[in-house]
């Protein structure tokens, strides 16, 4: 959970090199680097703390959640600001691909709180497709921060949101399933 939290810590630090690169031209190279360090810090310890949870027994809902939670927060926060104007830097993220982000995120907040208040205890663990949703999330945010051409990343763009919607609607139909399942209980 430790690596969580610091993950989690880790999103303003990019967020600071991230916009240092817009602010000037001679640091620009130097805070490119630093950013995307901060992002390979990120993912690397995202990994590192599944990889220890499993190896080591310390699966839990809490740290379950925390996890998800923090890819929620690097992956909003970082498409954000990149929302921003910041051309030639960095290539500006589509609102509408923005939107829809937020969105699955909204909605799969709103979901789980409906359930845990209902169920009690919601299955929050990662499946594949919401894995794979977050790691197209990562090489994109990435690729942005790197300077990516702009027809790489409108490729991207339009894979990240496919996977995203399609993850989304299978999270959305074990959610209401849940839901179904305790209705139809006596």
């Amino acid at each position: 959970m430790a690596l969580t939290v610091g993950r989690i810590l880790l999103i303003p630090v990019f967020l600071w090199a991230a916009y240092a690169c817009t602010l000037a031209e001679e640091g620009a190279t130097s805070a490119r680097w630093i950013a995307l360090g901060v992002l390979l810090l990120i993912g690397l310890s995202d990994l590192l703390d599944g990889w220890l949870a499993r190896r080591w027994n310390l699966v839990s809902d809490l740290g379950a959640t925390l996890d998800a939670t923090a890819d929620k927060l690097a992956q909003v926060a970082c498409l954000a600001f990149f929302l921003g104007d910041y051309e030639p830097t960095f290539a500006k993220v589509p609102l509408a691909f923005f939107a829809l982000i937020l969105a699955r995120d909204i909605l799969m907040l709103a979901g789980f709180l409906v359930l845990s208040r209902r169920v009690g205890e919601v299955d929050s663990e990662h499946r594949w497709h919401g894995r794979v949703s977050s790691a197209l999330m990562f090489l994109l945010v990435t690729l942005v921060t790197a300077g990516a051409s702009q027809g790489w990343l409108d490729a991207l763009f339009v894979l990240c949101a496919g996977v995203a919607a399609l993850s989304t609607a299978s999270y959305v139909r074990a959610g209401w399933r849940s839901w179904r399942s305790l209705k139809a209980a006596p």
